[in-house]
């Protein structure tokens, strides 16, 4: 706003809010939004960044007047300097197990519940692993709890952090075996980039959109079923 008052040149990213995916919730109200208070803004804008091949596609098909202006610049990960936990002993897990994360929010459009679906099927067979869930609740952490409590093989082998950030988020993408996400709708998740940094395996949804992870050998994909 204060950009094209003072008729300053500037350019927007916008993260994945020009996505109207019906996945998405709320979905009629960010068109409302983005017909009455957001297009002046783009169309004024010298470019728009979007931060993966699949946003800048989107938005070029959705969005033809906005083709010409939008590009796609890759995602860099500063990592912080962080004091290392002991993971291990603080949510008493065996050095002998293998450490399963998953980082964000919880709720449906996350594929948290799926994950917790799979990870049973999994530890069936697989008895010195355990599933880390770390993120704050979106709506959805009473039903994936409520499924794992009610499961005499994931009861006794998945933690909830809460909220994980700094020291704590950056020990536990350190000490995990295997990154999670199997979201229904991404533009780019952070974490992921962030676990590839660490040298950890990732294993995500094609929704994920981090193909150019998948192309150098950094990620699993996987299909939701």
């Amino acid at each position: 706003y204060i950009c094209r008052i003072q008729k300053v040149p500037y350019v927007i990213t916008p993260h994945g809010n020009l996505s109207f995916a019906k996945e998405r919730s709320k979905s009629i109200f960010k068109k409302i939004f983005y017909y009455l208070f957001s297009r002046p803004y783009l169309k004024g804008s010298k470019g728009i960044i979007a931060v993966s091949e699949t946003e800048r596609k989107n938005i070029s098909l959705s969005f033809p007047d906005l083709k010409e202006k939008t590009v796609f610049i890759r995602h860099i990960i500063l990592r912080e300097k962080y004091k290392p936990l002991d993971i291990l002993k603080e949510y008493s897990i065996s050095k002998e197990d293998l450490v399963i994360l998953y980082i964000g929010r919880v709720y449906q459009l996350k594929g948290v519940m799926e994950l917790a679906l799979g990870y049973e099927e999994f530890a069936r067979v697989n008895t010195r692993s355990v599933l880390i869930i770390s993120g704050p609740d979106a709506g959805g952490l009473e039903e994936v709890r409520n499924y794992i409590n009610s499961s005499s093989i994931l009861c006794s082998r998945v933690i909830f952090t809460g909220e994980v950030a700094g020291d704590l988020k950056y020990s536990l993408l350190e000490k995990a075996d295997l990154v999670c996400l199997l979201s229904k709708s991404e533009t780019i998740p952070t974490v992921l980039l962030e676990a590839a940094s660490f040298g950890r395996v990732v294993v995500c949804s094609r929704e994920c959109n981090i193909q150019s992870l998948v192309k150098s050998d950094g990620a699993i994909i996987c299909t939701r079923d």
